[in-house]
């Protein structure tokens, strides 16, 4: 009688509780109501990018004014109680300082590749990106003086070469003068292209520049505290990536100064697209991961202070040179304030609202620093952040519900991974058009040895100004622990169905995740088959949408001038140089791009950069006919409407009268 009373006690229980689908929505939207800066960011941007499209531009001196106006109006109706005009003033005053900073930083957006010019830089480095010689790569703030131009104070992106790593001005905070050669980045024209434009718009860069060691000179050194402090950090940088050349072999020191450091320079190309293919390239990035498994290390080593508030201060000196250290990276910066804010809101005996906090994190650094913006970084990993947020509880009640035999570790974990990847998965393909499929489940494996391999290699880096010995020791434990994670990595990014690439990956990155949300969410096997049949033909569909069409295409390529013809049984590249008996000169891009046209490939050449790029794509081409044409014939062709390299622009000498070869293209559609 009692068993039966408990039995229908637990029934008429599971029967009150509201379904999954309503828990799950319940718990986002008191998520949502919780974080007012999320609302509030959301709503700014939304207003910012509407200005930025219908192209307002007022000039600096009265959006200035309009911007204290304003403000000045907000703080008034604030006063005044009335909060809407307020919140709607603030909206406005934000969006407003966004779109100015966005139109001023952004630089100018031009279809192709232009000569560069002759100019003079003078000015102060901002920031070091690459400093692996013989390449430096560098942020420069001065004054650009250009022949064809007048003097203007910008922002410029360095490239100087032959560099040996000895030059007085390789520092941040250095006043610098270069001779340069300048032209304004290029946008993507090939989807193997490096996205030039977008770079240089997130580091508020509006032009790209070019020397030579022996034209660049030391101006003047910065005696301020800021710049000792960068020349100090540095140095310390140069010292670690030291240690770790010395304690790990030649194959794992590349991902350990990656893991440690935040230096990628050393990667090979083989070990970053593995790193991509598998969906686990974010351990090679500093970012939230890092600073979070370096905070947990820490606060767990101060448990012993008894004052909260030493024990705090200690905190964020060890979180602030650690992210120095690796090169102030945004997402570092950012998860390192969302980490100190987080103590000590809960020092101060308040409850901690994620979302809210990364919100109001992103707003902050958006409104120092506006073009981080357009940072695939700050993009990525605040998604990232606001993912897991917003969807790790509710993921992790259902998975120990429909899986409660699961270890409560492996349920963090999974719905860890699932929470940040749904939101950030779709933002990935989109930018990198890659939606790896074997990210979930590599990263429950992966994260937690890399994890492991990065506390033993931090220990190791503090003892080796101590004992070479104990170094070893620690840096033996590291390299075990990352031997497993490097050989799921090769072996999961050797398989055939490890990713997805091209723009089908975006909606199968949407579809794919979540879709999975919805899937989970099903209350019985009733729902669940038709939400999969939907999922499946949405994501098909979307799939089809995007697949790449095989239209006429012309550009104007760096040496190169490049027409695709679409073919009834393949593709027909035409290849002219630009530059008649110039050099040959490699485009890896057009290389990599040519190797993946599906079908039977034909390329009609003439000029020495043109022949080195046909004669690399036939050896990769599993099918690819190369023929060598009279540029009169090539010159007809790229002549054609539409094209940028029309007769008046196209080289009037080439290759006198190449032979044919054996085989002739099929007609044209």
């Amino acid at each position: 009688m009692l068993c039966s009373r408990l039995l229908h006690r637990r029934v008429l229980s599971l029967h009150l509780l509201p379904p999954p689908n309503h828990r799950a929505m319940e718990a986002l939207k008191k998520a949502l109501c919780e974080a007012p800066a999320l609302r509030f960011c959301l709503l700014s941007l939304a207003v910012a990018i509407a200005l930025l499209q219908l192209g307002w531009n007022w000039g600096r001196e009265l959006t200035t004014a309009l911007l204290c106006g304003m403000a000045a109006c907000g703080a008034l109706l604030w006063v005044l109680r009335h909060r809407a005009l307020a919140y709607l003033c603030s909206v406005g005053t934000v969006a407003l300082w966004w779109s100015m900073c966005w139109r001023e930083a952004l630089p100018v957006r031009i279809p192709h590749r232009l000569e560069p010019i002759p100019a003079l830089l003078a000015g102060q480095i901002r920031q070091v990106l690459r400093d692996e010689p013989p390449v430096l790569r560098v942020l420069v703030e001065g004054e650009l003086d250009a022949q064809a131009l007048p003097p203007v104070q910008t922002r410029v992106l360095l490239h100087v070469f032959g560099t040996d790593g000895t030059e007085p001005w390789r520092t941040p905070g250095e006043f610098l003068r270069a001779h340069v050669r300048v032209r304004p980045p290029t946008p993507a024209q090939l989807p193997t292209d490096f996205p030039e434009w977008e770079y240089c718009a997130h580091l508020g860069a509006q032009w790209v520049a070019t020397a030579h060691r022996e034209g660049v000179a030391l101006w003047a050194r910065e005696g301020s505290w800021s710049a000792s402090l960068s020349r100090w950090i540095a140095q310390q940088r140069q010292h670690v990536l030291h240690a770790i050349a010395q304690l790990y072999p030649e194959w794992l020191a590349g991902v350990m100064a990656a893991l440690l450091c935040g230096d990628r320079s050393k990667l090979q190309p083989e070990e970053r697209r593995a790193f991509a293919l598998a969906g686990v390239a974010h351990v090679l990035a500093v970012s939230g991961l890092h600073v979070g498994i370096l905070a947990a290390a820490i606060s767990i080593a101060l448990g012993f202070v008894p004052w909260q508030g030493l024990r705090w201060g200690i905190f964020c000196i060890a979180l602030a040179a650690f992210v120095l250290l690796t090169g102030a990276q945004p997402s570092a910066v950012r998860a390192g304030i969302t980490a100190a804010l987080a103590w000590g809101i809960a020092l101060l005996q308040r409850p901690v609202m994620l979302p809210n906090l990364v919100a109001a994190v992103a707003l902050m650094t958006l409104l120092l620093d506006p073009a981080q913006a357009f940072s695939s970084s700050f993009q990525l990993s605040t998604m990232a952040m606001l993912g897991i947020a917003l969807l790790y509880e509710p993921l992790r009640q259902r998975i120990q519900e429909l899986l409660p035999w699961m270890p409560a570790g492996i349920v963090q974990l999974s719905a860890v991974s699932l929470a940040a990847s749904t939101v950030s998965a779709p933002l990935v393909a989109l930018h990198f058009q890659m939606f790896s499929l074997l990210a979930i489940p590599l990263n429950l494996v992966v994260v937690p040895l890399c994890s492991l391999g990065m506390l033993a290699g931090i220990l190791s880096l503090l003892a080796y100004p101590l004992s070479n010995a104990v170094a070893g020791l620690y840096a033996s434990a590291a390299q075990a622990c990352m031997l497993p994670a490097m050989a799921c990595v090769r072996t999961a990014a050797q398989l055939p169905i490890a990713a997805v690439e091209g723009w089908s990956s975006v909606p199968l990155a949407f579809g794919i995740q979540w879709g999975l949300l919805w899937l989970l969410w099903a209350p019985n096997l009733r729902v669940l088959l038709p939400r999969a049949l939907t999922v499946a033909v949405l994501t098909l569909l979307g799939a089809l949408a995007v697949r790449p069409q095989h239209a006429p295409m012309s550009l104007l390529r760096e040496h190169i001038l490049l027409r695709q013809l679409p073919l009834t049984e393949g593709t027909l590249l035409v290849l002219l140089d630009r530059y008649p008996h110039g050099k040959p000169r490699p485009d890896r891009a057009l290389e990599r791009y040519a190797q993946q046209l599906p079908g039977h490939l034909w390329i009609l050449y003439a000029g020495n950069s043109s022949e080195y790029a046909a004669v690399r794509i036939a050896r990769a081409h599993p099918q690819c006919t190369v023929i060598q044409a009279p540029e009169h014939l090539l010159r007809a062709l790229l002549a054609s409407p539409g094209h940028p390299g029309s007769a008046a622009t196209a080289p009037t000498e080439g290759h006198a009268g190449g032979a044919p070869g054996k085989t002739a293209p099929p007609h044209l559609r």
